[in-house]
């Protein structure tokens, strides 16, 4: 028996693997904290806080939470781990899904030969033939080198995660020393006061004692040098007070109560 194929038409039907992609989120950048709130004179002419300050502890927090340089650095780490997950991953690029169909109408012809008496028959058939399967190809480099490469990716998350903890530290140090020099400002604040009432009582008895001829202009005059040289020193000790607080709130990024 002969079988001979005389026509056929056939359809292909073609199916793809789609990669997966991944999309990435922007981040929001916050906008530089301003200071508002700033000391004010009491009525004394102390230069006052406008409210009590927070435990030094609170305020480290703050300071972290708000850092820029910190936020960019969990932005290294994050990126970092992941990555090490599209790294752990990266065997999905080696692999690939097939499949295909065909479908079509063939005539078939198919020819009978008995004892030297030959015969021909057509058949018209309708076929549909269709496979699928998964295939991967594996480097034997990238098989071996596997492990390194991961040893890699950890270490730069380590890194990176050590590197956060030295800025969160080093935050932590600043908000420390300026919040001391805030406190020494405003002790230093209260021994000018001080000083300068003091050389006020003395003038205004350099004054009396002058009128009625008691001392003499040279003494006079330096008792009026010495209040206005304690007076100078309140106005440094004042401007002393409002720059600590100004930079200890631009590291907290907040108000400080």
């Amino acid at each position: 028996m002969k079988i001979v194929m005389s026509r056929w038409k056939i359809v292909h039907l073609l199916l793809f693997v789609i990669p997966v992609h991944l999309a990435i989120g922007q981040v929001d950048i916050p906008a530089q904290v301003i200071p508002e709130l700033q000391p004010v004179e009491d009525s004394t002419g102390k230069l006052v806080m406008p409210y009590d300050l927070a435990p030094l502890d609170t305020l480290i927090k703050r300071a972290r939470a708000y850092s820029p340089m910190i936020k960019s650095q969990e932005q290294v780490v994050s990126s970092t781990v992941l990555a090490r997950e599209i790294e752990n991953s990266k065997w999905l690029d080696m692999t690939s899904i097939y499949g295909n169909a065909s479908y079509g109408t063939g005539q078939y012809v198919t020819e009978l030969t008995d004892q030297g008496v030959s015969g021909a028959t057509l058949a018209v058939r309708q076929n549909l033939f269709y496979n699928t399967g998964i295939t991967m190809t594996i480097s034997p480099w990238d098989l071996i080198t596997r492990g390194r490469r991961m040893a890699i990716m950890d270490a730069g998350i380590y890194k990176a995660r050590f590197e956060q903890m030295m800025l969160e530290d080093k935050v932590a140090e600043t908000v420390i020393e300026r919040y001391q020099v805030l406190l020494l400002s405003i002790e230093m604040q209260d021994i000018a006061l001080q000083g300068f009432n003091n050389q006020e009582i003395n003038a205004q008895l350099a004054e009396s004692y002058f009128r009625s001829g008691d001392i003499t202009f040279e003494e006079y005059t330096r008792a009026l040098d010495s209040r206005n040289k304690a007076k100078l020193d309140v106005a440094i000790a004042k401007n002393d007070v409002k720059r600590a607080y100004l930079l200890l709130q631009v590291v907290v990024g907040d108000e400080l109560h």
